[in-house]
């Protein structure tokens, strides 16, 4: 096989592999390194600057992230003063999410109330495709925001605390109202600076969250099917490398 990568690479390249014996093999040219693709592709024929489908006024501003079945959009309003996220999905499996998702967020209000740390869900859109949740702007993703601001390279530990703990403050709250949201993540924390300069964030995605609580669970009908656990839901659903401590010992999230 690295016969025929050489003879592949052709001079000077392939000389680049060199044989050391009882060892394998060592590459010994320069290396660069480019970025490439690094606008998320698309599987909706949306563009920014579409109108958004079935929400007259708004245009498509930006392509924040995809999952297998759903794209998160940024949205401006035609005169620029209100900007909205919205979550889309075009299949069975994204109307799922979609649906899902709000009943959990509706859950979040009726016990919880009006919290600006929680993700708010101003409208839904489930009638036909592209199906869509809308949702407040809380800010860009923590880590996109903290590469466009440098904030980490010059906070010291207060603030990076003072950042920390409302996260963790909404979590606790999310767990008081029986509902683990299984997905904490960066790309999940929506980060804005406020006037005074000080970081605000918003837990946002609950499309992988989970309703815990049996007597919860008995108390909402209609929801239980879609919104328990364990059964009708993957407890796995999250992203790997942020798995819960107990989900790596192949237990149930808690």
């Amino acid at each position: 096989a690295i016969d025929r990568l050489r003879r592949a690479l052709g001079e000077p390249d392939g000389a680049c592999i060199r044989t050391v014996h009882g060892q394998g093999y060592q590459f010994t040219g320069s290396v660069t390194r480019e970025v490439v693709g690094t606008e998320v592709e698309t599987r909706l024929s949306l563009a920014p600057g579409d109108p958004m489908p079935h929400r007259p006024g708004l245009r498509l501003q930006q392509l924040l992230g995809r999952s297998a079945a759903c794209e998160v959009w940024a949205a401006q309003s035609s005169d620029g003063d209100a900007r909205r996220i919205f979550k889309l999905g075009v299949d069975a499996q994204g109307l799922r999410e979609i649906r899902r998702e709000s009943r959990l967020l509706a859950h979040v209000h009726r016990v919880l109330g009006e919290r600006d740390d929680l993700a708010r869900a101003l409208a839904t859109h489930l009638e036909s495709a592209p199906y869509w949740i809308e949702l407040e702007d809380g800010g860009l993703p923590l880590d996109r925001w903290a590469a466009q601001t440098g904030w980490f390279d010059r906070a010291e530990l207060a603030p990076r605390l003072a950042l920390f703990l409302p996260v963790a403050g909404a979590v606790a709250a999310l767990h008081g109202a029986a509902l683990i949201h299984a997905d904490i993540k960066p790309a999940n924390i929506l980060t804005r600076t406020d006037g005074t300069g000080m970081a605000r964030v918003r837990l946002i995605d609950f499309g992988s969250g989970h309703v815990v609580t049996a007597l919860l669970r008995d108390g909402i009908h209609d929801l239980r099917e879609s919104l328990m656990l364990p059964g009708s839901s993957d407890p796995t659903r999250g992203t790997y490398r942020y798995f819960a401590p107990e989900l790596w010992r192949g237990a149930q999230p808690t």
